[in-house]
């Protein structure tokens, strides 16, 4: 049986899989993608062992006609992508309805992170470090590999802390590298192999940010 917890806390799991990045150390064209907002403690923490810089993907996802919860596809603030198995299920006039609506979300979400007249980075032949505080089922983590993927980046390397073999599996067909520190068995929530999961609030995630991107 696993111990309860891996991590002390997402800075203990960062320094972890930063180890697992060292051959990117210093690259002037590897750029670290956090997932708002818990993967924002865990991507600065990547983008400072790795001195490269940080950068987020301003994404949410497009929910299920009356099961907003069943990610169908996901908008950044640019593009969007929808799943082949709902397209011919799910009304165009929906999904581009959802997709204005979250678009105008992401608005608001970058005002908060980004000062005025910054916007997230051109990925076009970067090597994006995409990196979230964990993955269970990979559905988000595979929507975001999508909206990066329409970006042209040279390689996607998916980096994260903990998620299950299966799903790494999964998910290793869509990018061309995937670094994880732990794939422990049975799985369970995301949280549970941290002994601190504390909730990571808008106000400290855009600090954390901030300081960083400027720092790199």
């Amino acid at each position: 049986m696993f111990k309860r917890y891996v991590f002390e806390d997402r800075k203990d799991a960062a320094s972890k899989v930063a180890q697992k990045l060292k051959d990117l150390e210093g690259k002037e064209d590897v750029v670290v993608l956090a997932i708002p907002r818990g993967a924002v403690p865990i991507g600065a923490e990547l983008a400072k062992n790795l001195h490269v810089p940080l950068d987020l993907l301003l994404a949410k996802k497009i929910g299920y006609p009356g099961h907003k919860e069943f990610a169908i596809g996901a908008a950044s603030l640019t593009d969007y992508f929808i799943d082949p198995e709902f397209r011919g299920e799910v009304p165009p006039r929906y999904v581009d309805e959802e997709r204005k609506n979250v678009q105008t979300k992401l608005e608001d979400y970058k005002k908060q992170f980004y000062s005025e007249g910054k916007s997230p980075m051109n990925l076009k032949d970067k090597i994006v470090v995409l990196t979230d505080d964990g993955i269970a089922t990979g559905r988000t983590m595979q929507m975001a590999i999508q909206l990066v993927k329409k970006q042209n980046p040279k390689a996607i390397v998916v980096a994260v802390p903990v998620a299950p073999a299966d799903t790494l599996k999964q998910l290793s067909k869509l990018v061309d590298r995937i670094e994880c520190a732990a794939t422990p068995h049975p799985f369970g929530a995301i949280g549970y192999f941290y002994k601190d999961f504390s909730q990571v609030h808008a106000k400290d995630a855009v600090k954390m940010f901030q300081e960083t991107s400027s720092s790199g």
